[in-house]
């Protein structure tokens, strides 16, 4: 699948969850994106239950064959998505905020 079809789908479904429920969600990121499967993390209050339940619905509106894998909650208990996010995530929604552990402020 085209790269950029994973990343236009993974923007629809992500307008899709902010309709429904955008003033819980923090930030939306996409993650280890491979060619067949595209990983996404909605940072929330929610439950990962919740947001599956909004994909379903999604998929089955779209009708799409794409395949979105989702895990939901806060960033900070997943830091193996944290990582790969901070190293080579896209955030499609949300203000990027999150910076490597060893990261020092400086001035120039």
């Amino acid at each position: 699948m085209n790269h950029y079809r994973q990343i236009a789908y993974a923007a629809s479904f992500t307008g899709f969850l902010l309709k429904k429920i955008g003033f819980k969600i923090q930030r939306v990121s996409l993650f280890g994106t491979n060619s067949d499967i595209t990983n996404m993390f909605v940072e929330t209050q929610l439950t990962e239950k919740r947001i599956l339940e909004e994909l379903n619905t999604f998929v089955s509106l779209e009708k799409q064959k794409e395949k979105l894998v989702v895990k939901a909650g806060s960033l900070e208990d997943w830091p193996s998505i944290k990582k790969e996010i901070v190293d080579k995530g896209i955030v499609l929604y949300g203000k990027y905020e999150v910076l490597p552990d060893n990261a020092e402020a400086f001035s120039l």
